[in-house]
């Protein structure tokens, strides 16, 4: 009877944990695509000649949405796997390189081909969280608690 509740107990809270990473993990998700649509805009910039107010606008969107995704990371520490973790502290790492290099810089100085460079990445990156991120939704935790 003692195993059955310990099972029960087990069972409860790898349900509570696979409800809270899926909702930690859509807005993860969802916030490491609006980055990557904001850092998109910026790249474009250059290639579409756009003015300086709008490239300030794309600037200032790509800075808020690397800030809001830094965010993520109390909430994530506490329910998120171990190679979803490492993935998203390579994104923050990718794109905080960007962020401190584009601070206190004026839409003529930019580096616009490290931009595209760092774009061109961050894709990459982010692929791989995605993919991170479904691996351990099919997994779930009880099962990975069995592999070791």
């Amino acid at each position: 009877m003692h195993e059955q509740a310990r099972q029960q107990a087990n069972d409860q809270f790898d349900h509570w944990l696979r409800q809270e990473r899926r909702l930690a993990y859509a807005d993860l998700l969802q916030e490491a695509d609006d980055l990557q649509i904001k850092l998109a805009e910026l790249a474009n910039c250059r290639a579409e000649g756009t003015e300086r107010a709008a490239t300030l606008d794309a600037l200032l969107g790509f800075h808020n949405a690397y800030l809001q995704l830094v965010r993520r990371s109390g909430p994530l520490a506490t329910v998120a796997h171990s190679a979803v973790l490492t993935t998203y502290q390579r994104l923050l790492e990718h794109c905080g390189h960007l962020f401190r290099r584009l601070q206190n810089q004026r839409p003529p100085d930019l580096p616009w081909a490290e931009i595209w460079d760092q774009y061109q990445r961050q894709i990459v990156i982010s692929a791989e969280l995605v993919a991170a991120v479904a691996v351990d939704i099919q997994v779930g935790p009880a099962h990975r608690r069995d592999m070791g």
